[in-house]
This record gives structure tokens, C-alpha cells and sequence, in this order.
């Protein structure tokens, strides 16, 4: 699960949390709960962003559905902020191309932060899908950022 915090619209904090998926879904939700709840007490957001799971029909995608409905529930507990961003949304604010791959997505990330060009390319193809989750949390944040300052009311002058 990666996470990403922008501090005045800056990237300020980034990172993968690992979430063992090999036990039962309560050990799943119950880790999710452990690692979203101590990142809200250190980080202290204002809004917690996901990425909308749009397959939840999908059998093995249930289990996102459920673990959405977990991250809500910790936000509304913790009086955050909760936004999903469809997939093409993000990708259509991020990169002007709603159609544009993950990896087109973590390109453009790197042209606006580069020292994430050290989590583009790797050896191992494990390393890509878990740095991919950084790639995904920064992009739900920036359209977060991008979407908001597109519909804030403008002051008239």
C-alpha cells in the first residue's frame, strides 16, 4: 500500500507499507487498520485519497471493496476527509491523458519530482510493482491538488 503527503501543495513524505496478504481477511483488515490508523496519528491529514476500485464485481477485487470500505471507516472515525479518484481521472489530471499507463503515470511523476527516477527502473520485476505503489499515491494526491484548484471558487477582483 503506498502512501504520499503534500504539505502546500509539495510532495512531503512518501513510502510502502507492506500488508501480508497470506492469513484471513480480518488479519488483513485488522494490519490496514494498524497501518492506516498510526500514519493518521504521525502524519495528521486533512483528507485521505484513494484510488476507486471500479471492479468490485471481480471476485478476487471483493476483498479491495471490503478493505475501501475499512480505509472510510478509519477516516470517519478519525474525522478525515475520505475521496476516491477514478483511475482515469487521475491519469487525465496527472499526465493530460486519461488513457496513459502506470508507467507513463510514474514518467510524468518523475519529471516533477526526479529524485523518484531512483524508484522507476530496477532489476527486479518485484521492486517496479512495489515502487509502482508510491508512483499511484502521489498521482491520486496530485489530482487531489489539481482537481481542488480547479473547482475552488476564484476571487473576484
Amino acid at each position: 500500500m503506498g502512501y504520499a503527503g503534500f504539505i502546500h501543495g509539495e510532495l512531503a513524505d512518501h513510502g510502502v507499507k507492506t500488508i501480508r496478504q497470506n492469513g484471513t481477511l480480518n488479519t488483513m483488515l485488522n494490519q490496514i487498520g494498524t497501518i492506516m490508523s498510526r500514519l493518521i496519528a504521525e502524519k495528521r491529514p486533512q483528507v485521505v485519497i484513494i484510488e476507486k476500485n471500479n471492479f468490485s464485481q471481480i471476485r478476487q477485487n471483493v476483498r479491495l471493496a471490503i478493505v475501501t470500505q475499512r480505509l472510510r471507516a478509519i477516516a470517519r472515525q478519525s474525522r478525515i476527509r475520505f475521496a476516491e479518484l477514478d483511475s482515469r481521472t487521475i491519469r487525465k489530471l496527472v499526465c493530460q491523458n486519461g488513457n496513459a499507463t502506470k508507467r507513463e503515470l510514474a514518467r510524468t511523476i518523475c519529471t516533477r519530482y526526479p529524485d523518484l527516477k531512483a524508484y522507476l527502473e530496477s532489476d527486479r520485476r518485484w521492486k517496479e510493482r512495489y515502487y509502482q505503489n508510491i508512483f499511484d499515491a502521489i498521482g491520486c494526491g496530485m489530482a487531489y491538488l489539481s482537481k481542488n484548484r480547479e473547482t475552488r471558487p476564484r476571487a473576484s477582483h
